[in-house]
């Protein structure tokens, strides 16, 4: 279950700003129904050679075909990505993976709800599918953009973790319940051949090289495991000191310095398993609040979608000691301009309209950030017109059709949000030490 949560966090990641400022969707749809089809059939290709069961989880998921992933229709390459898109913002960790909904999958998972045996082989299905279907995403969404030696450092990284730590994890009571189950449904002898093949997939490896116990051995050279994550039932091994070193302080998905001899990081106890098509949020409104003051972001409202143009531009502002009002977004290479409005230029006011407009795409609150705006634009040469297209882009809202805006009158809750933010955004600013930020 981590290992898809690291998978669709990064692809998440990846995709925003490819659908926000490179134009990926229109760059896809142009491409010949031929060509589309070729880049899918490596996706798929990738995927199923990821591991040695990979091709048979795909029975759990029709939807991943060439005609139907190339095609343009609700099933489509574009239309999955979005489905992972987060509702309010990206997030460094997932409470669980999200799973996309299938009728077909569905029909065919239907149990007795009462069998505790057979809903957890269920979830044992669906977590193959998600595994499956966000890989094939990824090897083809990497396919189109040409990425493929970060790519493949990724996908080797991820399959070979999850059959080493498969090798080392205890067998439960509620591992053999589903042992059990399978056995009901497809007999003895199919499941006999599937632990075969998982038995195959286990290797002992290097965590940072990658090189298995076995082409080690024949160099004269053994793994050594880490002391204080044995201890705690972790199995963490290493070919030499160099491996070590490098794993500590550059380790995939995270340095080992920060979970080296810790509980909790791969315990997957009193993880959610959802069955929708995004994890259960946890929520109170005090929680809520307090997430917005610690990040300047609020969640939006169930009528508004925010696109991943805007998803993009709260990223920045999401980022450690981040304290920029806005961020004017430049096409690769040039660097991207964050400005910092003064008190002179209304800054809480300003605040209050991002505010507004994040949480519902209101159009008077995005022409008053275009005007609020306009003279940084112009500053950095950035232009009405791209100031205009990048908002558009944001929250769907023409300014040019918005014309004599009327604003609802500023609450006391937004004056009191406006209020911590501003100060808490320039006590972070009269500290910050780095690049020029335009004010």
């Amino acid at each position: 279950m981590r290992e898809i949560c690291t998978l669709q966090r990064d692809l998440v990641k990846a995709v925003v700003p490819a659908f926000a400022h490179e134009g990926f969707e229109e760059k896809w749809r142009a491409l010949t129904q031929k060509r589309r089809e070729e880049l899918v059939l490596e996706g798929l290709y990738v995927t199923s050679c990821a591991g040695p069961d990979m091709e048979d989880r795909r029975r759990w998921c029709p939807e991943m075909t060439v005609k139907a992933l190339a095609g343009n229709n609700d099933k489509d390459l574009i239309q999955l990505l979005k489905l992972l898109l987060p509702k309010d913002q990206i997030k460094d960790d997932l409470t669980g993976p999200i799973h996309l909904p299938n009728a077909q999958f569905e029909k065919m998972m239907e149990i007795d709800p009462n069998d505790h045996g057979l809903r957890r082989l269920v979830d044992m299905h669906r977590l193959q599918r998600t595994y499956f279907i966000t890989m094939t995403l990824w090897s083809t969404f990497n396919a189109f953009v040409r990425n493929l030696s970060r790519y493949h450092r990724f996908c080797t990284d991820v399959a070979y973790r999850m059959v080493s730590e498969n090798k080392f994890a205890p067998i439960t009571k509620e591992d053999k319940d589903v042992w059990r189950a399978a056995e009901q449904v497809l007999g003895k002898s199919e499941v006999k051949e599937i632990r075969r093949t998982q038995e195959k997939a286990q290797v002992t490896i290097c965590w940072n090289c990658k090189r298995d116990e076995e082409s080690l051995g024949k160099q004269g050279r053994e793994l050594k495991a880490c002391g204080k994550c044995k201890a705690i039932g972790r199995i963490t091994r290493y070919c030499s000191r160099d491996c070590q070193v490098a794993d500590w302080k550059y380790g995939f998905p995270v340095p080992h310095k920060n979970i080296c001899g810790k509980k909790g990081y791969d315990d997957d106890e009193g993880t959610p398993q959802p069955d929708q098509v995004t994890p259960t949020s946890s929520s109170g409104s005090e929680d809520a609040d307090d997430a917005e003051i610690d990040t300047g972001i609020p969640a939006p409202e169930p009528s508004f979608k925010r696109s991943p143009a805007l998803l993009h531009q709260i990223s920045f502002h999401t980022e450690p000691d981040s304290f920029v009002d806005y961020v004017f977004v430049k096409p690769y290479p040039h660097d991207d301009h964050g400005v910092s409005l003064g008190l002179d230029d209304d800054k809480m006011k300003f605040l209050i309209m991002r505010r507004r407009a994040m949480k519902t795409g209101d159009k008077a609150a995005v022409a008053t950030m275009y005007e609020m705006l306009l003279p940084y634009a112009e500053k950095l040469a950035f232009g009405a017109t791209k100031l205009k297209a990048q908002l558009k882009s944001e929250y769907g809202v023409d300014v040019d059709m918005v014309k004599n805006p009327e604003l609802s009158p500023v609450t006391a809750e937004e004056k009191q949000v406006g209020l911590t933010l501003m100060m808490k955004g320039l006590m972070m600013r009269d500290n910050y030490s780095g690049p020029k930020i335009h004010k």
